[in-house]
């Protein structure tokens, strides 16, 4: 009883912060000029105007499960990111080029490592390393009227393919990368950008191409992003990309697009050791696979809705899947499906209403091994490899630049991944949050 009213007291207080972090701005600070955030924007527009492009995200996550898990918890976790977009052609006249700099901050407690036991982040702006963080340095040149694009750097794979415009609209990370492409892909997530470049070519209005190449450098975590040797690096990820698109000056936008990726990393086994026998139980090496390997995409996505001709207010679906090649590694599919609601009140045109829903599928040999040190640890095996991840969510737009999230997530068949030294299976789980965002961009 004492743990439980515990919880409820981090719950209320947690949505407390969270209500007086997206508080209306005073009044008299709304008379200057429109408070900070319009100061921010009239600076970004001068700025503009001399050819800096100024970026600002601030985001805190609120999260607490009380019910389901492994034990009852909450916690907050968030971070700043913050750069600049450097137009040369204003600055010294180098047309149609650009250098983006991007630098980031996090904060917090992981809601489902400690508490849940899932790997899956029901908060996604949750980090294991907290440092200072550069986050993107890259050059970008558009050539042939804009049709050929060029962007090579310290980038990251995620940010370019296998995504929707809509996953990050979400507190969990189901979309916001991808998972199965981070994880199983190897695709470099951001913030930890390695050595990059993107090809992008308009064939015409309705097709594009792009493929792209990214160093795979597991040291990169540990460090701020500044050490840029390559002598660390233990293979290349080379995705490709063929995109779709229609309406996009009117008012149902369609647009979806179809990829894969090549590998060259090794990667272990999950179940087993080098011998061959099953190492939760049997200490040594895990078995590693030379060579490489790969994996399709596709995404798809469309405005079904729209408010008028020139409303802003619209309904889009979304919808994106995964799957490598093998079926040796973590995960051997992802589909995710949401939709995504903007002004869905006529006096609240720009708020927003999403849902999202992820089904993953566990690898044989990935929920073998964790059944394993279920039963190492004194228990039966029992855990599901059919994964459903659900998340509903109210975007309430307090003022430019500035909302508060509410919203409420719902875990189906929670793994272990995430605690080696779990002792049972945990239960669904209910997640109940919000998160405050401030945005200049």
């Amino acid at each position: 009883m004492r743990n439980q009213e515990t919880i409820r007291r981090r719950i209320a207080r947690g949505f407390a912060v969270a209500l007086v972090l997206g508080a209306p701005l005073p009044a008299a600070a709304a008379r200057t000029a429109g408070g900070p955030l319009a100061a921010l924007r009239q600076l970004d527009d001068t700025l503009l105007a001399h050819g800096v492009h100024v970026r600002l995200a601030l985001v805190n996550n609120f999260a607490a499960n009380p019910v389901g898990g492994e034990r009852q918890g909450a916690g907050v976790a968030g971070g700043v990111v913050f750069g600049a977009d450097f137009h040369l052609g204003r600055i010294v006249g180098w047309q149609g080029a650009t250098v983006h700099v991007t630098f980031a901050q996090y904060w917090g407690r992981n809601l489902s490592g400690d508490f849940i036991g899932t790997a899956n982040k029901a908060q996604d702006y949750n980090y294991p390393f907290k440092q200072f963080e550069l986050a993107q340095f890259s050059l970008e040149q558009k050539l042939d009227s804009g049709r050929l694009d060029l962007l090579v750097g310290r980038i990251n794979a995620t940010a370019h393919f296998a995504r929707t415009p809509y996953g990050c609209r979400f507190e969990n990370a189901l979309d916001c990368p991808l998972t199965l492409t981070d994880i199983t892909g190897e695709f470099t997530g951001f913030p930890y950008v390695n050595w990059g470049g993107v090809v992008r070519y308009q064939a015409s209005p309705g097709l594009g191409l792009k493929a792209g190449a990214f160093e795979i450098n597991h040291t990169r975590v540990h460090n701020a992003g500044f050490e840029w040797s390559t002598k660390d690096a233990t293979g290349v990820i080379v995705p490709a990309e063929l995109d779709f698109s229609a309406g996009r000056g009117g008012g149902y936008a369609r647009h979806a697009a179809v990829g894969g990726w090549y590998n060259s990393d090794p990667y272990i086994d999950p179940f087993l050791n080098a011998r061959g026998k099953p190492r939760a139980f049997v200490p040594g090496k895990p078995l590693l696979y030379e060579g490489g390997r790969g994996g399709a995409f596709a995404e798809a996505d469309a405005v079904v809705w729209r408010g008028g001709a020139k409303s802003g207010r619209n309904l889009a679906l979304f919808g994106v899947a995964a799957a490598p090649f093998d079926a040796r590694e973590t995960y051997v599919f992802q589909g995710v499906l949401g939709a995504a609601w903007t002004g869905p009140f006529a006096t609240r045109p720009h708020d927003q209403f999403n849902l999202i829903g992820s089904y993953i599928k566990f690898s044989g040999a990935e929920i073998g091994y964790l059944d394993d040190l279920l039963i190492k640890h004194g228990t039966r095996r029992g855990l599901s490899a059919d994964q459903f991840l659900f998340e509903a969510n109210y975007a309430v737009r307090l003022r430019p630049g500035l909302f508060v999230v509410p919203d409420v997530q719902y875990i189906v068949n929670p793994d272990t991944a995430a605690d080696p030294g779990a002792r049972f299976v945990p239960k669904n789980v209910l997640v109940v949050g919000a998160r405050v965002m401030v945005l200049v961009h």
